[in-house]
């Protein structure tokens, strides 16, 4: 029972989190509203779940609260937020490396036109995420 509760819980979290993640992205009034009810430093501290989906959602909205103002970012920088953001970052370009490795040797070897087409696929992802130039190889853990 006690797992099971856990489990609910953990899905419930990055639920609220995904939700949080899409109000505040675009949106001075919400991205305000959670700055002003003093959500940052949870935030930050939420980044270092072991539960591997809230981070990412809560990311976003970290993400999203620092395009408010460069007061957010100055917060967010003081409260620790650059090495966490980088963690969740570097793990989901290893998970997308480790799903291309996977995809290329099982899937997409017997087509180089459609290996070919996926690995650009993947470069521009992890561009977005990380920035142009930055190969999965470059973060690895």
């Amino acid at each position: 029972p006690g797992g099971e509760h856990s489990e609910k819980l953990q899905r419930a979290q990055v639920e609220a989190a995904g939700a949080l993640r899409a109000l505040t992205f675009n949106n001075a009034e919400h991205q305000g509203e959670l700055i002003d009810a003093g959500v940052l430093q949870l935030l930050v501290d939420m980044l270092w779940s072991p539960n591997l989906d809230l981070p990412e959602q809560v990311a976003g909205i970290v993400m999203n609260l620092a395009e408010s103002s460069e007061s957010s970012r100055r917060t967010l920088v003081k409260l620790g937020a650059i090495p966490v953001l980088v963690k969740v970052i570097r793990c989901k370009v290893v998970m997308v490396s480790f799903v291309v490795h996977n995809l290329k040797h099982e899937k997409l070897e017997s087509s180089p036109e459609a290996l070919a087409t996926f690995q650009g696929i993947v470069q521009r992802v992890v561009a977005n995420i990380v920035g142009e130039g930055v190969q999965p190889k470059d973060v690895s853990t």
